[in-house]
């Protein structure tokens, strides 16, 4: 994408998400698509908006945005299929037309002890899948400023474990 008249590439518009977790069911999830975002859609799509969204609510989210330039991300995957009861591969969340996962979340890493290998076989997986995938750093305890930032530089650093 190029800037016409300037010789310079022009920058591609930032990525804008929200995650609703599991804080919206479905009819509160339709309203909210309804309320919010459908009549927002021509400027969150100039941003690039999707929401993350919990995985049973990826297709009636996606049917009731349509062609509207809002797109809807998944909340986790994980690096394979078959038999992994609950989790939900990359491949199957292209599938159902998300373009983007969030991975790596701090509530992950804490509640299931994902690590950071793990981690980057998820993001292995969402490449693969045609994904985009956001990884979360950040804190997960209290941390003074400069114990915070090698904190975020170790878990963004998992990109280079990945395979």
């Amino acid at each position: 994408m190029t800037n016409p008249g300037s010789g310079m590439k022009a920058l591609a518009p930032p990525l804008t998400c929200t995650s609703t977790k599991m804080n919206l069911g479905l009819s509160d999830t339709l309203r909210w698509l309804d309320d919010i975002v459908l009549p927002h859609a021509p400027e969150l799509a100039r941003l690039a908006f999707f929401a993350c969204l919990p995985h049973p609510l990826l297709t009636v989210a996606r049917a009731r945005l349509g062609d509207c330039g809002v797109g809807v991300g998944a909340q986790n995957c994980w690096f394979e299929g078959g038999a992994v009861t609950g989790e939900v591969s990359a491949d199957l969340l292209a599938e159902l037309g998300c373009r983007h996962v969030m991975l790596g979340h701090a509530e992950r890493r804490r509640l299931f002890g994902e690590d950071d290998d793990l981690i980057a076989r998820k993001v292995a997986a969402a490449l693969d899948a045609g994904l985009v995938p956001l990884l979360c750093v950040g804190e997960d305890t209290r941390l003074g400023p400069e114990d915070a930032a090698r904190h975020v530089v170790r878990q963004a650093a998992v990109l280079a474990l990945v395979r």
